[in-house]
């Protein structure tokens, strides 16, 4: 018999909340789809796209991993957070073809 053993990471004391990281992540995920299409651009103007995310944010990359590690340990709360950050992206594509058929 095989016995796993995980150990879930405490809760960070600087844990950040599930609706600001919905909000993070969904930044992240518009800022890797530029990168993709304009990498060369974001080079030339000296956009560090992790950087701006921090800043924006005011949190540090050990605050940002500890926080998605808890929650990334906890199905549900990790549930909830892709759940919000899908209907986000929803949301935010509606409006804008809302928009783009005015």
């Amino acid at each position: 018999m095989v016995v796993l053993r995980y150990n879930q990471p405490s809760k960070p004391d600087n844990l950040i909340t599930k609706d600001k990281m919905v909000t993070i992540l969904y930044d992240v995920l518009i800022i890797n789809a530029v990168k993709r299409t304009s990498k060369t651009i974001l080079e030339l103007k000296g956009v560090h796209p992790e950087d701006y995310i921090f800043k924006k944010y005011r949190i540090d990359r050990t605050q940002f991993a500890l926080s998605h590690a808890y929650y990334a340990s906890n199905i549900e709360d990790y549930q909830s957070i892709m759940t919000n950050l899908e209907q986000k992206h929803v949301n935010n594509k509606e409006d804008i073809q809302f928009r783009l058929e005015k």
